[in-house]
């Protein structure tokens, strides 16, 4: 009976170990798909992500790093600078197309006479992965609250007015990178012109990047009020998640409103970020909260110790640089609060 189990539990960590290994190189052929398309179409790279390793370019030069996040891969590209011939429809493809393209050849590789045994299993896997990938991204849905590739492209093609959110937002990433912040962007590039729809995501995004824009300054009421112009119920779940933090954290650190506070905190998704996240994003809100929500200042201290040192390897230079100040004004805040 004993080597029943131990034949069982052995063969569950194969296929298991299979799997995953099946899953990585699904990613990386997904995001090979989205660099090969994006170069072959003007963009240049930027970042390269599968898991928490992370090619990037910083003053010229690719370099790496390790950095948690919550998603699997990420290719992010600087887009061509005519925003009126922007080139949206192949890059976003390109992941889809490489991961459908991946499953025909391991489809070809297990013909009767291909390999056998473990690899023979390994490919097999491999096809379904790459052929559950392609269908999934090349179809306009949203996953577990993230756009698509495929739904990016159909939002974007709605309105000129959700392309240029969709470029603006690869544009701000990509000079961020080099080392601006969201203070440096004249409003101007976040304007919106009178009736435009709000709930196309890519036009929400526009609005989200003059809020942080507004935060950054430290105008945090107008900043909020930004935020507080979108619907939550018409956005997508990642974008909805990203609004409640921005205002989970004004009203916990500068109206100090606390009652407000946890109401969104008692949200389910929010509570799960709150309490469960361990990446960088979003740490100085939940450093933030677990002080002066949940009174729990051993809890955030280690929030923000283990964030300070995440950010000194953050891959984005301009995101590195709002980070680092976001979590020293929540450290400061705390200080201050001890020393009452």
């Amino acid at each position: 009976m004993e080597n029943i189990l131990h034949l069982a539990l052995s063969g569950l960590v194969g296929i298991l170990g299979t799997i995953f290994q099946a899953v990585f190189l699904s990613v990386i052929v997904h995001e090979l798909g989205h660099l090969f398309f994006g170069l072959r179409t003007g963009y240049k790279f930027l970042s390269f992500r599968v898991a928490s390793w992370v090619w990037h370019k910083e003053d010229g030069i690719i370099k790496f790093a390790r950095s948690k996040s919550v998603v699997a891969g990420q290719c992010l590209m600087t887009p061509p600078e005519d925003v009126n011939n922007f080139k949206f429809v192949w890059y976003n493809l390109g992941g889809g197309l490489f991961n459908f393209a991946f499953a025909l050849v391991w489809l070809l590789a297990l013909i009767p006479t291909g390999p056998s045994g473990y690899l023979r299993v390994f490919i097999f896997i491999g096809f379904i992965i790459n052929l559950y990938m392609a269908i999934i991204n090349l179809l306009p849905v949203i996953v577990a609250g993230l756009p698509v590739d495929g739904r990016n492209i159909y939002t974007a093609l709605k309105s000129e007015e959700a392309r240029r959110g969709f470029h603006t937002m690869l544009h701000v990433n990509s000079e961020m990178a080099k080392g601006k912040r969201y203070s440096d962007f004249n409003r101007s590039l976040f304007a919106l012109d009178a009736g435009a729809d709000i709930n196309n995501y890519f036009v929400a995004w526009l609005v989200m990047l003059d809020a942080s824009r507004l935060q950054d300054l430290g105008e945090y009421e107008k900043s909020f009020l930004r935020y507080s112009s979108l619907s939550l119920d018409k956005l997508p779940g990642a974008y909805r998640n990203a609004i409640m933090l921005n205002q989970l954290y004004y009203h916990t650190v500068y109206r100090q409103d606390l009652v407000e506070a946890a109401a969104i905190f008692n949200d389910k998704k929010i509570n799960i970020i709150v309490t469960q996240s361990k990446t960088i994003d979003y740490s100085w809100v939940i450093a933030a909260y677990e002080y002066f929500g949940l009174r729990n200042k051993q809890k955030a201290l280690k929030t923000l110790a283990r964030a300070k040192k995440a950010a000194e390897v953050h891959p984005n230079r301009g995101e590195r640089l709002v980070i680092k100040d976001e979590l020293a004004r929540v450290e400061s805040l705390i200080n201050a609060a001890d020393m009452i």
